[in-house]
Formats: C-alpha cells, structure tokens, sequence
C-alpha cells in the first residue's frame, strides 16, 4: 500500500506597524528658522520631501534609495515643528512602517540619518529618540 503525504501550508496575512519617535529641542531660535534648517537636513538626509505646510509647521517626507522596506517601500518621515509653553522650539519626528514583513529598526535608522544631519545645523539642539538621548 503507498500512501501520498499532503502538505499544507497556509501564511497568516497579517499585518504589523512599528513606530518610532524622535524630538529635537532647539532653544534661541524662531520656528521658521527651524523650519527652515529642518527642510535643509531633510534634502541633505537624501530624503525627499512629498508635502509641507510652514504655516502648520508640518513636513512629510520619504527617504530614497537605502532605506527600504522588505516589500520595497520607502520608510516615511513626518515632521512637525511648533514652539512649546516654555519659548523652545521643538521638531517631533515620527516615522512608521506597516506592512507583511517589517524590519525592526529601520524606522529608528532612518530618523537617525535625519538627525546626524539636523545636529550639524542645530548643534546645540537635545536630541532624544523613544525618548533617550541621541549622540
């Protein structure tokens, strides 16, 4: 007697988001200067910005090339710079990536590349990333 053996796989579509925050904290300066130095660290991250609104003090931008999800989409940035009650100026990163696959610590890497440009800019800015300091 033979017998056939039947193998049945079954992938769970399931769907993952990781999120992961970024503020600078920038003290004597107005926040269309920010704003500006913000959108200069933006285009040199090699990010591309898709909208912004200055009035709003709201950025969104892709990154290009190197940072790329498993399912070949851009990592998203979102910006948004506004003054605090205590007169500082503060630039809130976010970036998210949803999808099948998602590779831990690609939305950290590409608020890093952001912020290693945003330093130069900013050099006494208070960096933190989820909430610790970024060096």
């Amino acid at each position: 007697m033979k017998y056939s053996v039947v193998l049945l796989l079954v992938v769970a579509s399931c769907s993952m988001k990781v999120t992961t925050a970024g503020r600078a904290l920038v003290a004597n300066k107005t926040v269309e200067d920010v704003f500006s130095l913000v959108i200069q660290a933006v285009s040199e991250s090699e990010f591309t910005v898709v909208s912004m609104n200055q009035d709003m003090g709201f950025i969104s931008a892709t990154r290009a090339g190197g940072i790329m999800t498993s399912s070949g989409r851009d990592i998203a940035i979102n910006c948004k710079i506004r003054e605090t009650a205590d007169g500082d100026i503060s630039v809130d990163v976010t970036s998210t990536l949803g999808g099948q696959m998602v590779a831990y610590g690609m939305t950290k890497d590409a608020i890093k590349v952001l912020f290693r440009q945003l330093a130069i800019y900013l050099p006494d800015a208070r960096l933190t990333i989820d909430g610790k300091p970024f060096n």
